[in-house]
């Protein structure tokens, strides 16, 4: 996977992380004015459409396809399941991600895809890592960030393993460790 590069500014939405635990078809509304990007991590809105969610929202999961603005689709892909691990790349933004923030939660940085590689944007918000409840349960950093073989770097930029802990599917909000 070419955007699993170490320590590296690439942000691209989230990817499964050690397989796939269930992909499920979603409505999406030709109202809905927002290219849906694959990596997006979306929500359910009124009627049981989905849509690229925002910091703060309940998420339903991960967008498994690309979807064109202002365009119907009832059978769009979502990788929705609970229990599901995502791969993510946290920001830049404020102290860096560390060892100490395994459990933790984390809301995302929702930023619009980029229209040329058709790939979100969509990364971690590190300054946002906390105890109390948010989007993202923090599981560890991906074993590309491996400086010396068994050992796991955190910093800006990082490639880190995630479980949704807001998930409309779930039991209910988590706090974090």
């Amino acid at each position: 996977m070419p955007y699993l590069r170490a320590n590296t500014d690439a942000p691209f939405g989230a990817m499964p992380y050690d397989g796939t635990l269930r992909i499920r078809p979603y409505n999406k509304v030709v109202g809905y004015a927002t290219r849906i990007f694959p990596g997006d991590f979306v929500t359910l809105v009124a009627a049981g459409n989905v849509q690229v969610a925002a910091a703060g929202d309940r998420l339903l999961g991960v967008a498994a396809e690309n979807s064109a603005a202002s365009t119907a689709k009832g059978d769009f892909l979502v990788y929705d399941h609970p229990n599901q691990l995502f791969v993510v790349q946290n920001d830049d933004g404020g102290t860096a991600l560390a060892q100490t923030n395994v459990g933790n939660n984390a809301d995302i940085l929702a930023t619009a895809g980029d229209t040329t590689t058709g790939r979100s944007l969509h990364e971690l918000d590190q300054s946002d890592a906390q105890t109390t409840t948010a989007q993202l349960k923090i599981v560890g950093a991906h074993e590309c960030e491996d400086s010396t073989p068994g050992t796991r770097v955190f910093g800006a930029n990082r490639k880190v393993i995630v479980r949704i802990s807001e998930h409309i599917y779930g039991s209910g909000s988590e706090s974090g460790v």
